[in-house]
């Protein structure tokens, strides 16, 4: 049952994307993060490339802190991560069950078919680096 949908916009788009024949750098310190709201409160994005809300290959971060638990919810394409800092714990199914959680520690690499449901918990303060195509939406699955 869907409780809730939530359309990611670009928040936070780190400057203008270069022309496709010009090098991109976008050093850590130049990331601009901003406050993610509902249906994840606590937790912080940055665009490091690209738009998630249009169509083409986008490149997120997102933050969250330390024992945060993120509920069941599907994405609409195949969402590959890579975990930047802390742990993060994976679990797939529509009921938030810690007991069937997965750790994918600090350089680790998880990939989520789209459609598949799952969910999560940060241990530490947890950046993820996600890679997907666009438009990308979150929907919240009823817990």
């Amino acid at each position: 049952m869907r409780k809730a949908t939530l359309v990611l916009t670009v928040l936070f788009l780190n400057g203008a994307a270069p022309a496709a024949d010009q090098a991109r750098v976008l050093q850590e310190s130049e990331m601009k993060w901003g406050d993610t709201g509902e249906p994840f409160p606590n937790t912080q994005a940055a665009v490091v490339n690209g738009d998630p809300s249009k169509a083409g290959p986008f490149i997120m971060r997102w933050r969250c802190p330390d024992n945060y638990k993120i509920a069941p919810h599907v994405h609409p394409a195949t969402e590959e991560v890579t975990i930047v800092q802390g742990t993060f714990f994976i679990g797939e199914g529509d009921k938030f069950q810690e007991s069937n959680l997965k750790p994918v520690k600090q350089g680790g690499f998880m990939s989520m078919p789209g459609g598949k449901a799952h969910y999560g918990m940060c241990k530490g303060t947890t950046v993820l680096e996600i890679h997907a195509i666009g438009p990308w939406d979150t929907t919240m699955l009823a817990n």
